[in-house]
């Protein structure tokens, strides 16, 4: 179990590699289509909830579950984002994949999150 002592690339491959964990246990909605760790270490999602796509964009020194404290354990924040996925209406950004994403919004704006799903990226 990693537990948060600050935001790294070790935190963040211990949240994305829990949350996968939870993801391909989980049978019917949400189904989780691919995850990446963006440059400035957010945990990006697409899934699919009802045949919509969905995207979300998490930052991982924060944990919702806990009232956007900071996270304790990459188990139990992993567990609370899955959870939090859900139907988002309306999106903040639609890609040209068809996914609406919401969630924390990139430095760099939402177009940026299109460049961690190209192929070969």
């Amino acid at each position: 179990m990693a537990i948060f002592i600050g935001l790294d690339e070790e935190w963040a491959s211990a949240v994305r590699r829990a949350f996968t964990r939870i993801a391909r246990g989980t049978r019917g909605d949400p189904q989780v289509v691919d995850t990446r760790i963006s440059d400035d270490l957010a945990l990006l999602v697409r899934y699919v909830i009802r045949g919509a796509r969905i995207g979300v964009r998490y930052r991982l020194d924060v944990d919702p579950g806990i009232g956007g404290g900071p996270p304790i354990d990459a188990d139990r924040l992993a567990s609370n984002l899955f959870h939090d996925l859900h139907a988002s209406d309306p999106p903040s950004f639609v890609d040209p994949d068809g996914y609406h994403w919401w969630g924390d919004v990139p430095p760099e704006g939402w177009p940026s999150v299109r460049r961690y799903f190209v192929r070969g990226a």
